[in-house]
């Protein structure tokens, strides 16, 4: 069986443009880019780009790409207040047309509210409200042949109303939307429990987030660096994969790897061998 298509992030450059981490991934033989469009000043000047040479450079043409959505508190999909969910959603639309106008394949978003402690029937509840507007808004993406999907966000997120990967699937299925999927982040799932709490997501998963934790952390380190198995995913679930595995390296805060370039580059290439080997 092929390899999967492996992707870098450029939360891993966060200090270059986008034209630079797309020459950077190109030079080090990714053939897919996970554009994050976490900054608010530099979101607003991409969704004014007209095409993704204008967006990443020359090197995008290159390359498969990705949209990491903006998270809290600049987009904030499960909001208390109906104004700020309506903004949320504008938001969530704009970014979806940029990801058609630079063709970029599926867009990552977090299930994120106002930071608060819910219990899970708490967050089921709000999962019944959302369904509708979700379904819209992956309807929205298909119209524009970008899909749509929802990240299992960590269990240690003030703000996630994900509920871990077993309601965020039931959410899916609840929306009865065919363009919606998941992006399954297996340092995320080893954090609720070990990596077989992805086990009710996956019919759902178009997309991988593939890092390393120490389990009680999101460090978003390099694989090798925690103890994620993330090799029992790669040996069941990756294999001839159509899904595009992003290495989601990146230091922030100081608590993640110290070299996310490098890290990614390291993962990657212990994927590769992995896969080698069977």
């Amino acid at each position: 069986m092929s390899t999967p298509r492996l992707a870098m992030s450029t939360w891993s450059l966060p200090d270059a443009s986008f034209g630079e981490c797309a020459e950077f991934a190109v030079a080090n033989g990714f053939p897919a880019l996970e554009i994050a469009l976490l900054d608010p000043l530099r979101l607003r000047r991409q969704l004014t780009a007209g095409s993704a040479t204008e967006a990443v450079g020359p090197a995008a043409g290159a390359l498969s790409l990705s949209i990491h959505a903006p998270t809290a508190p600049t987009l904030v999909l499960a909001a208390d207040d109906p104004d700020r969910r309506a903004a949320s959603y504008r938001l969530a639309r704009e970014v979806l047309e940029y990801a058609a106008t630079v063709g970029a394949g599926p867009v990552v978003f977090h299930l994120e509210g106002e930071p608060a402690r819910r219990t899970p029937a708490e967050k089921r509840e709000r999962h019944r409200v959302l369904a509708g507007p979700l379904a819209g808004l992956a309807a929205y993406g298909a119209e524009r042949g970008v899909q749509v999907t929802l990240e299992n966000t960590p269990p240690s997120l003030p703000t996630d109303l994900s509920g871990g990967c077993g309601p965020l699937a039931e959410l899916i299925e609840r929306t009865g939307s065919p363009s919606l999927a998941a992006t399954a982040d297996i340092g995320h799932a080893a954090m609720e429990g070990g990596i077989e709490a992805l086990e009710p997501l996956l019919p759902a998963v178009a997309h991988w987030h593939v890092h390393d934790n120490n389990l009680g952390a999101d460090n978003h380190f390099r694989l090798g660096g925690g103890s994620v198995p993330w090799q029992e995913l790669a040996a069941n679930h990756w294999r001839g994969t159509d899904a595009t595995l992003v290495l989601e390296i990146y230091a922030e805060n100081g608590l993640g790897d110290p070299d996310p370039a490098r890290g990614a580059i390291a993962s990657r290439q212990l994927i590769l061998d992995f896969h080698r080997s069977l």
